[in-house]
């Protein structure tokens, strides 16, 4: 988690809350995306074997990250898995919400104040790596 965080500046923990709540949907709804065989230790080794010459942009590492070969499942599988999570993200999202606040939404509130540092395609995509 460590080496994500660095890569897509963010801290280990923000990952590892993202990741958590992310396999526990996961494991609800049963797809297994199996395990990658490669294991990297840092960002030059990762990037190394992406086989770029320099650091992308964030949305270029996700692309990589996402790469077929270190995730063990097609582009289309992910697609698709990333599209039937999608709701389920979007509630478990707004329970965890509902659970800090107490309460229901207020009416006229503006739904939170801060942009999700890591969006749920992200957070798909960082749990398949971590598992």
């Amino acid at each position: 988690m460590k080496l994500l965080a660095d890569m897509l500046e963010t801290t280990p923990t923000c990952i590892g809350h993202l990741v958590h709540e992310t396999r526990r949907v996961l494991e609800d709804h049963g797809p297994q995306p199996g395990y990658a065989l490669t294991r990297f230790t840092t960002p030059t080794a990762l990037l190394a074997f992406l086989a770029t010459a320099q650091a992308p942009s964030r949305t270029g590492i996700m692309s990589d990250l996402s790469h077929p070969n270190l995730i063990g499942m097609s582009r289309d599988d992910l697609e698709e898995l990333i599209r039937r999570l999608a709701p389920r993200q979007v509630a478990q999202t707004e329970r965890l919400s509902h659970q800090r606040r107490g309460a229901v939404r207020q009416s006229g509130s503006r739904g939170g104040v801060f942009p999700q540092k890591i969006g749920n395609r992200e957070r798909v995509v960082l749990t398949i790596l971590y598992l």
